[in-house]
């Protein structure tokens, strides 16, 4: 069976999870209006720093299965980019928890991780003073009970300090557990992946 759906325009990076649900595929995605957010990433508009990087809308599109119009509802106020869920778990199912990057500040990188309750909007932050987190990688605790059991893995670029570190924070808290700093800086990266 094809069904042809309609919706508004958007662009987006990257998807935070897919699942069919009461006739409808339920796509979360970080969305932007359009692609204009690639061109925040040239290097002339970098060094220019004259306007603030674009974060995406963490968005729920409703496709029905039959039918023609497509929903889209924001999940959250704040903006999120590079979501991660608990993958093994969640991929591909309903889920309740999403783990993100956040820009505060005009013309800067994202300098917050954000945890996201797509049922209720809930939204849990943390971040420090002159600090860039990466991509938050989540890692299960062993026979995880609840899908937030376990931790969020980063790193994090101390601008004042001019050093790098490992940050361990509790995913369900959202509260820093550990830190490793290395010797140097690690330049930034768009991905982070953790393999057992």
């Amino acid at each position: 069976m094809v069904n042809t759906c309609e919706t508004e325009p958007f662009f987006a990076f990257h998807y935070a999870n897919a699942f069919e649900q009461d006739g409808y595929l339920i796509i979360d995605a970080a969305s932007y209006p359009d692609a204009s957010a690639i061109e925040d990433f040239y290097l002339e508009t970098l060094r220019l720093g004259t306007q603030r990087m674009q974060t995406g809308q963490l968005t729920r599109y409703a496709v029905p299965l039959q039918g023609e119009i497509v929903r889209s509802d924001p999940l959250t106020s704040a903006l999120v980019e590079f979501p991660r869920i608990h993958y093994r778990r969640c991929n591909g199912r309903p889920y309740r928890f999403v783990y993100g990057g956040n820009g505060q500040q005009p013309r800067n990188f994202i300098d917050q991780l954000v945890k996201v309750d797509v049922t209720t909007g809930n939204l849990q932050t943390w971040q420090q003073p002159n600090c860039y987190p990466g991509e938050p990688v989540f890692v299960a605790a062993p026979e995880a009970a609840a899908e937030d059991d376990g931790v969020l893995l980063t790193l994090v670029l101390d601008a004042q300090q001019q050093q790098t570190s490992l940050f361990i924070l509790d995913a369900r808290s959202f509260s820093p557990i550990a830190q490793a700093t290395v010797p140097h800086v690690v330049p930034f990266g768009f991905h982070g992946q953790f393999f057992s």
